[in-house]
């Protein structure tokens, strides 16, 4: 995420998050394991990432 311009994460309540301008992305992550890909697809959607994006890096 940092790679297209994400600053953090931050610690914030339950989450981490994360931001870019006035977005703030929560990362759901409390056991610092790998994510499920339906998780990976509803934050790159939140973060206005498309696929192509995302698999280019």
């Amino acid at each position: 995420m940092r790679q297209l311009g994400f600053d953090g994460p931050y610690s914030g309540g339950k989450h981490q998050f994360m931001s870019k301008g006035n977005l703030t992305l929560r990362i759901p992550n409390p056991h610092q394991t790998d994510i499920g890909r339906e998780l990976l697809i509803r934050i790159l959607r939140q973060a206005g990432i498309n696929k192509d994006e995302w698999e280019q890096l």
